[in-house]
């Protein structure tokens, strides 16, 4: 008995050996074998030519003899693109080990891109030899966003147009000029008699109220932002703070020199303030590397630590400082046209006051 039980044992323990290994080669059949090198590293972007910010896939394989000990993978092989790591992979046989890498990229500069070969760097842990493995340099054709310019031909009117009357829209003109002044000086008259003292109170309210000047807007918001401190494990609160950071600068440049009004993004944006003549050469090259910062950090998280931010604002601030008198200018001369208008309401008033006395 006991040698039939040895001899079903060892039976089973066979079949089971035999079903293990036919089972491994066919799953090893099923996925690329692993090359037999020594060191080899290359790169394999989903696209070769994106659009301007929008986000694509990029994945690094690497593969090494397990005699050497290798570095981890850095995001500097993916510079000047904007990278996030996704997934990290690996698979090994007797001899080697296989690494894949998958990263979410976004180019924020346009043109063609020559991106730098990926770098592999080991050591041998037998003789302490260290080895570089160099992949093959690739190029990103990156396209602008911007719409074309393109007005279409020229619209000519068809057929035969109309003797012109040259009289007749001086009499429409005239008309309407006679319904519309007999009209405002009614309003006015019956505005005068009925709300003549609260009309002077709120025009004395809202000098004593003066909305804060561009400037002091923005160095408040400044202040603001040097008091929070996300956590660098935080990604929506360092975005959150990354995107006030680039409205700061925003909402300062549209509100103290009325312009860039129509800009979105942030290559929209740029390309209004290089065509604006209210914006100096070299402030437009500031502004270029501030935005380039804060979209960087919304959507790379990268080397946007402490010093990062603070280096940030401190950038701002001299932006602030440096068109500080230009929009200081802007708002005396706001403040000068309320001055007229009021002095030309007050004679106005007076006016009215006279010839109530007279009746």
């Amino acid at each position: 008995m006991r040698c039939r039980a040895t001899m079903l044992v060892a039976a089973l323990a066979t079949a089971l050996a035999l079903t293990m290994g036919i089972t491994g080669r066919v799953f090893a059949e099923g996925e690329p074998s692993i090359p037999d090198v020594e060191l080899e590293v290359r790169v394999e972007p989903s696209v070769t030519t994106v659009e301007y910010g929008v986000a694509f896939r990029v994945t690094i394989v690497r593969v090494w003899h397990q005699a050497f000990d290798v570095q981890e993978a850095s995001l500097d092989a993916l510079e000047p693109l904007e990278a996030v790591p996704l997934t990290t992979t690996r698979r090994n046989n007797e001899t080697h080990v296989e690494e894949t890498l998958v990263f979410e990229c976004r180019s924020f500069e346009a043109g063609t891109l020559s991106m730098p070969p990926p770098l592999l760097i080991a050591t041998d842990t037998d003789t302490g030899e260290q080895r570089v493995a160099f992949g093959d340099e690739w190029t990103l054709e990156v396209q602008s966003s911007l719409p074309a310019e393109n007005p279409g031909a020229i619209e000519l009117p068809s057929g035969m147009l109309a003797k012109p009357r040259p009289w007749l829209p001086w009499v429409v003109r005239g008309a309407a000029a006679l319904v519309v002044f007999g009209i405002a000086g009614m309003m006015t008259w019956r505005t005068m008699r009925k709300a003549r003292r609260r009309r002077d109170e709120e025009a004395a309210r809202a000098i004593r109220e003066r909305p804060a000047s561009p400037y002091e807007k923005a160095a408040a918001q400044l202040a603001e932002l040097r008091q929070r401190d996300p956590s660098p494990d935080d990604a929506t609160a360092l975005e959150s703070w990354a995107l006030d950071a680039s409205h700061l600068l925003r909402d300062y440049l549209r509100d103290g020199f009325d312009a860039l009004h129509e800009a979105t993004t942030t290559e929209e944006f740029l390309a209004e303030a290089r065509a604006s003549d209210r914006i100096d050469a070299s402030q437009r090259e500031r502004l270029g590397g501030y935005f380039t910062r804060c979209d960087a950090a919304m959507f790379g998280n990268r080397g946007f630590d402490a010093d990062g931010r603070r280096q940030l604002l401190d950038r701002a601030a001299d932006l602030l400082e440096a068109t500080r008198s230009r929009a200081s200018d802007g708002a005396r001369q706001a403040d000068a046209g309320a001055g007229t208008a009021d002095t030309e309401s007050g004679a106005a008033n007076g006016n009215g006051s006279s010839r109530e006395a007279g009746s």
